[in-house]
């Protein structure tokens, strides 16, 4: 993040386009200045609508160590959305001194599943080009999405609730 350009944002969310409840069903990170080179939060944390108080978490990001290499998490469950920033590669329990930032909501904008699906932006503040006069480029090392649930309502998240959830996924079958 230190040497992306002030006006350019990365959004890595989820984002239901079939929403029936014209409600917004969007949960995100995002990276960016918002066109301001002084803006020391260049990480947030939302919950959609933004403007709702308490449904945005603003964080800094500095990088002190060999690589600017950053993971993010979400965890989306039905009473609560927890976000992990921290520095380096995925590790499911990072040491402390990577951790750059989490939040946990527990409000009432938490989308309830449907049919949402992972997403990427990378887009340049209010159409305005880099102040830089550079291109900008990311490099997006790898995406997981690990399933919650029990899809076949056995008892028990195993395979199969992984296999039907893939295949509604990945095919878009019902």
């Amino acid at each position: 993040m230190n040497s992306l350009d002030p006006n350019v944002i990365v959004g890595l969310f989820f984002f239901d386009v079939n929403d029936k409840n014209d409600r917004p069903h969007e949960i995100d990170v995002e990276l960016t200045r918002w066109g301001n080179q002084a803006e020391p939060n260049v990480g947030q944390f939302v919950i959609q609508p933004w403007y709702h108080t308490g449904n945005r978490f603003r964080f800094p990001i500095v990088y002190s160590g060999p690589t600017d290499i950053t993971t993010y998490e979400i965890k989306w469950t039905p009473a609560r959305v927890d976000f992990k920033s921290y520095y380096g590669d995925y590790s499911p329990n990072p040491p402390v001194p990577l951790m750059i930032s989490s939040w946990s909501y527990t409000g009432s904008d938490i989308p309830q599943p449907a049919e949402e699906n992972p997403r990427i932006n990378f887009y340049l503040a209010n159409g305005k080009p880099p102040k830089n006069g550079q291109n900008a480029q990311i490099t997006i090392k790898s995406f997981r999405y690990l399933p919650l649930g029990d899809l076949d309502n056995d008892g028990k998240v195993d395979f199969l609730d992984f296999a039907l959830f893939s295949d509604k996924w990945l095919w878009g079958t019902e």
